[in-house]
């Protein structure tokens, strides 16, 4: 029986499933305010399990499926973090104290 899915597939496809059930399992210790949170949480554990997990498994030595549910675990965590702390900075502010310095 031959396998439907194209080979250079397969590792993408298991990555992204361990991704989402990565961050499906981090969802109930979530609070989101609406549905498009939840689905976005999801979107990124998929993709940072796609594309991180080969880095974290050829640095730490882990099983690369391990690897892709850890990241889709944590990786909406921080992305939501990293958002809040650019939502919280006052661009004007930096933009006038990096002209101030460079006008000195």
């Amino acid at each position: 029986m031959n396998n439907p899915i194209p080979p250079e597939w397969r590792s993408a496809l298991t990555l992204g499933v361990a991704g989402l059930f990565g961050s499906a399992s981090a969802i109930p210790s979530m609070r989101f305010q609406a549905i498009e949170q939840a689905a976005f949480y999801i979107l990124t554990g998929v993709v940072s399990a796609i594309y991180l997990s080969p880095v974290i498994t050829d640095h730490f030595g882990i099983n690369i499926s391990a690897s892709g549910f850890l990241c889709g675990s944590f990786a909406g965590s921080v992305i939501a973090k990293v958002i809040e702390l650019v939502r919280s900075l006052r661009l004007q502010d930096i933009l006038i104290g990096l002209f101030k310095k460079g006008g000195d």
